[in-house]
């Protein structure tokens, strides 16, 4: 998992080219006057734009991959993503092959602060709670980058 500002995402080039693909598009902002819903870059590459609203901690849970890495990137309003090694959540439905998720519960044990100026990556395996919030749910558009591993 890493975190940190957008103005450093360049750091992570070279990992792979397919993640190169999708912060390059980031850094480029080509990303962010997209429709709502799956954008396709290429056959190992897409990104979803969504609209909807964060969850109260009690409503949300973790969800975990195993073909794709995610880069979450705020565009407008703010999101906790919780985070937590998997030896401390239970599965709570079988692995989805198909749409690559599982949904887990449990505990988080770091929140990352999510707006417009930040990202996180998160690599397969790696369990996270998106959209979360403490207040009432609010408004939030994201975009979620799917790179496959």
């Amino acid at each position: 998992m890493i975190f940190g500002n957008i103005e450093d995402l360049h750091i992570y080039k070279g990992i792979s080219k397919k993640l190169d693909k999708a912060i390059d598009i980031i850094l480029k902002n080509e990303f962010i006057h997209s429709s709502i819903g799956k954008n396709i870059i290429d056959d190992s590459v897409f990104y979803n734009i969504q609209e909807c609203e964060t969850k109260r901690l009690e409503d949300a849970c973790f969800e975990v991959h195993k073909k794709y890495i995610d880069i979450h990137i705020v565009i407008d309003g703010e999101e906790k993503i919780g985070f937590s090694t998997n030896d401390k959540l239970k599965a709570i439905n079988d692995f989805d092959n198909e749409k690559d998720y599982q949904f887990l519960q449990g505990k988080y044990s770091e929140l990352f602060n999510m707006n417009s100026k930040n990202f996180l990556i998160v690599f397969p395996g790696e369990a996270h709670m998106p959209l979360v919030t403490f207040d009432s749910p609010k408004f939030l558009k994201k975009a979620v980058f799917k790179i496959e591993f």
